[in-house]
């Protein structure tokens, strides 16, 4: 099979600058896999920031240069080292030199939606940076930038995907210090180069002498937390293998000529913290000033009890801590008798603190005494002292992510459905008003926050909810069907739907609706295997139709557009409404009906080869499909997520959100539409809602 046009960009930013750490390993990571690429014949771009800033407007030009005007590219390898968080619904963010500046950062999935424009029919994203949710509002605020704009070719529907990510939602990539700084590695793209360059781990059993993608995933899988292991480091790699078989080698041993590889360095030793000897010996961390105390107590988080080498045991709460040089002194070094000065022996690790903790409040403390350290000890308590503080504040966003997810569970449940109610509304939140069209007539049941839907065929009718504390949350009437709203405050964190007349208990999809829902709402949602997850969830997506719409954000992000017009189909041969999202992210010609609603065409389908195995016992995610047209369940996103793709909108997709585009600016950070005062009455403007209360 003759080899067509490949290109990469490799992109690595060590000073993203607003008080980030400097990362030395994500400059060697990029130009490792632009060495690559360009040894392998690649058309590659490097972008490095230890010389001109790198800025949004200087990936756009490389991206255009690679992706000329009219030509058609085989393979895009697209990679980023340095830091990175996640926006809700797990679009990736890269930080570049002018995110701080211009509030701006690369939002991979826009990017990601925008290359199927640029003739490229295989797109690798590899990305070594941090997958943590945004620590601050500055962070969560930024401006999602998807770089590029309109292309020049129709939207490929089914672009081939290829994703590796340096670890999981919710946690930290890693970088090892080495002898220098430009012998710096980030773990994640340390393995990846060995991989590439053909390591025997990540060598085919299908083709014994080339590295696939699935190869690729195994190895990176296997490799990366093992590497990580001997740092005492967390990491799971996300690695999505999307390419077809055959179209998806990365490197063949038995190219010719072969490409010259590199020698790769062993793993450096972890790094060591033998001043804390020294400076023990020397007294010198003795003298420690109250306020460092302060602080490193205060970065640690977590020290309630200290034990002493005499036994003796002081509790410490943050922010009151007395006498800390005092304390201090008694924990790094005993009081000495008269004699003979001699080294006093290390303290032990106290019980509330974990290894890693441990060793970065020692690590701080020496950085912070009078000991003179050369630049490798530096490097290695510095590095010591940052793994402490990043693993703490990851367990402490861990423990809040289930906090959320348990409270979004215990939302959700307190909302039940009257037996006696067919179709409508259940609300936990203080409702102010109903805004909806004069079709929909809405009932309360007694003095229950629960609301009748009366009159026929009211499947896929726009209506919002206008909350006490003025925010609006968008729903959809479904026939049949109650509408379950869960307002935690700030907006609908959960939103469920179910069959009316029925009895919770024994509906057997209900447990698993609302386990989705709080995963969701929390970010532990785990997409580990997106294609199979999906699968289950798929089965119950008439029961619950926001089920269908969580599948099809997981189709969307490994770009299987065509599963997610197979369940708008399925939608309309079941008389339901396509939920807006999946006829959005479908890209689905629509137009709008006289009574209000849009109408979408879902093309017909041919039959396909499952992705997985999983997949393939289910008929019903291969088949083949004929057209079908059928009402659109809403004028607007069900979940926040997909507001950000209309930046980024095909035509079919922009004729579907026109006039709404704009209300992006309100949309308050709940996992369900919730808007701000002033975007909802826009809204209600726009759709020519009236109060129905």
């Amino acid at each position: 099979m003759a080899q067509g046009r490949r290109v990469c960009l490799a992109i690595g930013i060590s000073d993203a600058g607003g008080g980030l750490d400097y990362l030395g390993g994500a400059l060697n990571g990029a130009r490792g896999v632009h060495h690559w690429a360009t040894s392998l014949g690649y058309d590659s771009r490097l972008l490095v920031d230890d010389g001109p800033r790198i800025h949004v407007d200087t990936v756009r030009q490389a991206l255009l240069e690679l992706l000329p005007r009219g030509s058609a590219t085989e393979r895009l390898i697209l990679y980023f080292a340095g830091h990175g968080f996640i926006a809700q619904g797990d679009n990736g963010l890269w930080l570049l030199n002018d995110w701080k500046e211009h509030g701006r950062a690369v939002a991979v999935e826009l990017l990601r939606r925008k290359l199927r424009e640029y003739g490229v029919a295989q797109i690798a994203i590899i990305a070594d940076a941090c997958r943590q949710l945004p620590p601050d509002t500055e962070v969560a605020d930024l401006t999602q930038d998807g770089v590029l704009g309109s292309g020049f070719t129709a939207p490929l529907a089914n672009p081939l995907i290829d994703r590796f990510m340096a670890t999981q939602d919710g946690r930290a990539a890693y970088m090892i210090p080495g002898p220098t700084p430009e012998e710096d590695r980030c773990v994640f793209s340390g393995v990846l180069l060995e991989g590439l360059w053909g390591h025997a781990q990540a060598l085919s059993k299908r083709e014994k002498r080339k590295v696939i993608s699935l190869s690729l995933a195994d190895f990176l899988r296997t490799r990366v937390p093992e590497v990580a292991g001997q740092y005492r480091l967390d990491m799971t790699p996300q690695a999505f293998p999307g390419f077809p078989e055959l179209a998806d080698v990365y490197f063949d041993l038995d190219q010719e000529p072969p490409p010259p590889a590199p020698v790769f360095a062993p793993w450096p030793p972890p790094p060591q913290n033998a001043a804390i000897d020294r400076a023990t010996a020397q007294g010198s961390i003795a003298h420690h000033s109250d306020p460092a105390l302060r602080d490193v107590v205060g970065r640690i988080a977590i020290p309630a009890t200290i034990t002493y080498g005499n036994g003796m045991l002081k509790t410490i709460a943050l922010g009151t801590v007395e006498k800390l040089g005092t304390l201090l002194g008694k924990l790094m070094r005993r009081g000495r008798k008269a004699g003979p000065s001699r080294p006093d022996p290390m303290p032990k690790r106290p019980n509330h603190l974990s290894e890693e903790a441990w060793e970065a409040l020692k690590a701080k403390v020496t950085l912070e005494s009078s000991i003179e350290l050369d630049p490798e000890e530096r490097r290695d308590l510095e590095w010591l002292a940052e793994r402490g503080r990043t693993m703490e504040m990851q367990k402490a966003a861990q423990a809040q992510r289930q906090r959320d997810h348990d409270e979004t569970l215990r939302l959700i449940r307190s909302v039940r459905v009257p037996s006696d109610l067919r179709q409508g509304l259940v609300v936990a939140g203080e409702v102010r008003q109903i805004w909806a069209a004069p079709e929909l007539t809405f009932s309360r049941l007694g003095s229950e926050a629960a609301w009748a839907l009366d009159g026929p065929h009211v499947d896929g009718r726009q209506f919002l909810v206008e909350f006490e504390n003025r925010s609006f949350g968008a729903c959809v009437a479904m026939d049949y069907m109650v509408a379950r709203l869960g307002h935690n405050g700030s907006g609908i964190a959960a939103m469920v739907f179910q069959p009316g007349y029925s009895d919770p208990h024994d509906l057997t999809a209900l447990a698993l609706t609302e386990e989705a829902i709080a995963r969701l709402a929390s970010g532990t949602l785990d997409i580990a295997e997106t294609t199979d997850l999906a699968t289950d969830l798929r089965m119950l997506k008439h029961v619950n139709p926001v089920l269908g719409v969580i599948c099809a954000y997981l189709y969307d992000a490994i770009g299987d557009q065509d599963s997610i017009r197979r369940m708008a189909y399925f939608y309309v041969q079941n008389y339901q409404a396509i939920p807006y999202d999946i006829a959005f992210l479908a890209d689905l010609a629509s137009q709008e009906h006289p009574d209000g609603r849009l109408r979408a065409i879902v093309p017909p389908l041919p039959e396909r080869e499952p992705r997985t195995e999983h997949e393939g016992e289910f008929q019903w995610t291969t088949t083949s499909t004929p057209a079908a047209e059928g009402s659109i369940g809403g004028r607007v996103f069900w979940m926040r997520q997909g507001w950000p793709f209309l930046a980024s909108a095909t035509p079919s997709e922009t004729a579907m959100g026109s006039g709404i585009a704009d209300l992006i600016q309100g949309l308050l950070p709940t996992p369900f539409t919730t808007l701000d005062d002033a975007a909802g009455r826009k809204l209600i403007t726009y759709l020519k809602l009236e109060p129905r209360l």
